[in-house]
């Protein structure tokens, strides 16, 4: 199953902002963004982006439902970038005041298959908490995933709302486009351009000059040309928008004092 899409926006998301995905047809799911900008200095990937929570409470309208976040979750809570609202995914239909009571504590994110726990800021959790999702940056295709297994593991939740369509649908052939490129092998790619981008920005210490943070900003764009090419050109406009914004974003900061483009002096994608 894939989410159906719906009404793209190039509007970023704010903290509060209620949005629905739609995983079959007329019936929707809340989601909730709990944080924007996310600071994790440990994983440049995931740096800057936004933590939401999907809760289980379909609905045949889209309108927000009273305490909303009083509702269990649906999926495990996700870091994800913004091509779920680029693309028309996620649709944003308004914005709440968050109530920290509300927001769910014992939550965290496993690193790969490891009994290893972090928070979204990076931080080293002591035990696995009692909801736990992935650590690393996700989208709607990861999103699509995980609804897809929800409501494939527990049938009851679309009965109890009256859909008697089949779970499985015939669009359940390729949950991302092609033009999607935190992905699969790209996704691993992309993950290790930055995080060498990241780790050379720390070793610039305290203080580093304007002159040394653009050194590094100059080696990871033609990184990314080279990748680019060896890739047939895979990314795309509103990607390039994003890695410009995260590569802007980790060096800003590191100290950098430029608010302009950065990347375009090196840029061939």
């Amino acid at each position: 199953m894939i989410l159906i899409k719906m009404e793209p926006s190039r509007k970023k998301p704010k903290k509060g902002d209620v949005f629905v995905i739609q995983p079959v047809k007329d019936i929707y799911f809340f989601g909730v963004v709990i944080k924007t900008n996310i600071v994790n200095p440990e994983d440049g990937f995931i740096n800057g982006w936004n933590l939401i929570f999907i809760y289980n409470c379909p609905s045949k309208s889209i309108e927000i439902p009273n305490d909303l976040m009083k509702n269990e979750l649906l999926n495990p809570p996700d870091i994800v970038n913004n091509q779920g609202w680029l693309k028309g995914y996620f649709k944003t239909i308004g914005n709440i005041s968050i109530n920290e009571d509300d927001i769910i504590k014992d939550y965290g994110f496993q690193f790969l298959e490891k009994e290893l726990y972090f928070t979204e800021e990076g931080k080293r959790l002591k035990r696995r908490p009692k909801i736990c999702g992935s650590y690393g940056l996700g989208s709607y295709g990861s999103v699509s995933t995980e609804t897809k297994k929800a409501l494939e593991n527990h049938p009851e939740i679309l009965e109890g709302i009256g859909y008697e369509g089949d779970i499985i649908l015939d669009r359940d052939i390729d949950l991302l486009e092609k033009d999607e490129i935190f992905t699969g092998e790209n996704l691993i790619k992309v993950k290790k351009v930055l995080d060498t981008y990241s780790n050379n920005l720390k070793k610039l210490g305290d203080n580093p000059s304007q002159k040394d943070i653009m050194k590094c900003v100059e080696k990871v764009v033609k990184d990314f040309n080279k990748l680019d090419e060896e890739e047939d050109y895979f990314i795309e406009t509103m990607e390039r928008e994003e890695l410009c914004d995260s590569i802007h974003k980790l060096a800003k900061l590191t100290g950098l004092e430029i608010d302009e483009d950065i990347t375009e002096e090196w840029r061939e994608w």
